[in-house]
């Protein structure tokens, strides 16, 4: 991938080991930290690039586990009240 940078060894938030990837856009630089046992993804982090909060990060998604889910919620219709100004419920 272009402008994809190896960072090498670093730890998560939750200080995990892995290994880092780097690419920078326009504003920002996002860092993919890499289970290097697993392959998986730990955590993705976003830092702001330029400006006044240059450095500070913007976003970060850190994944404690991942796997099959063991059920899978009842699918419900949504109502079908179109009179304006209904409210439109939340389906949970």
């Amino acid at each position: 991938m272009p402008g994809l940078r190896l960072v090498g060894p670093v730890e998560d938030s939750q200080g995990r080991a892995g290994t880092a990837v780097e690419v920078d856009t326009r504003r920002s630089r996002v860092r993919m930290v890499i289970d290097p046992g697993k392959g998986g993804l730990l955590e993705t982090t976003t830092h702001y690039l330029g400006g006044e909060h240059d450095g500070k990060i913007a976003e970060r998604t850190t994944t404690l586990s991942a796997g099959p889910a063991q059920s899978v919620p009842p699918y419900r219709e949504a109502p079908t009240d179109s009179s304006p100004g209904a409210p439109v419920p939340l389906l949970p």
